[in-house]
């Protein structure tokens, strides 16, 4: 049966509860326990499923989920339940859209372009200091279908646009590693990752293999 709280205080630790288990599980690879968390939370407490972002972030353990599974049909399609779910809460939660947007992408498949750039100017109309991660969304797109002159347009774009998040740093330095198109740049973008890495705990598988690899390439 579900469990009700009026007290607000009882309801942000909660919803505190499901962030926390949510990026601990996202970031060490632990997808389907996070993903069995998130179904009992829900469960047990209804209102979690009124947020937009509870439902993406579900979303996203399912769809990282059929990245590595032979279930992938399955756990694509509840992907694309809640982030459909998320959008029918808030058609203009741009999450949502790049959500959609991923599944198409793990496929490289073209279809993913329209959530992407819509996602992209939502973001920017918002104002959301993130925005670079919209950007690069796109970026990760050409990239994907073979189309490197574009890939590289919205990889420098994204990291223009936040150049505070070390993701676009690291999301540039791979795509000059994997094209082999630039050695130097890429050891420069490794060594201006490393410091920017210094003051994060690695607390985390994700963190701990990027650290390690950035390690490796600005030497």
């Amino acid at each position: 049966m579900p469990i009700q709280t009026k007290n607000k205080n009882g309801t942000q630790s909660i919803q505190r509860g499901l962030d926390k288990n949510f990026e601990s599980t996202l970031l060490n690879y632990q997808y389907a326990k996070g993903i069995e968390f998130f179904e009992k939370y829900f469960y047990n407490y209804p209102f979690l499923k009124l947020s937009p972002r509870n439902l993406v972030h579900l979303g996203l353990l399912y769809d990282h989920a059929a990245m590595t599974s032979n279930k992938r049909v399955f756990l694509n399609n509840q992907a694309r339940q809640y982030y459909r779910s998320a959008l029918s809460l808030d058609p203009g939660f741009y999450p949502a859209l790049w959500g959609l947007g991923r599944i198409f992408w793990h496929q490289n498949d073209k279809r993913s372009l329209p959530y992407a750039r819509k996602a992209y100017h939502l973001a920017k109309k918002r104002k959301d200091d993130t925005i670079g991660h919209f950007a690069q969304n796109i970026a990760l797109i050409y990239k994907g279908i073979g189309n490197n002159r574009r890939a590289i347009f919205w990889f420098k774009r994204g990291l223009k646009e936040s150049p505070q998040e070390w993701g676009m740093v690291y999301n540039l330095m791979c795509f000059y590693l994997e094209t082999r198109r630039n050695k130097q740049e890429s050891r420069n973008l490794a060594r201006k990752l490393k410091s920017m890495l210094e003051t994060k705990d690695r607390n985390n598988r994700w963190l701990r293999e990027v650290h390690a690899f950035t390690k490796i390439v600005a030497e």
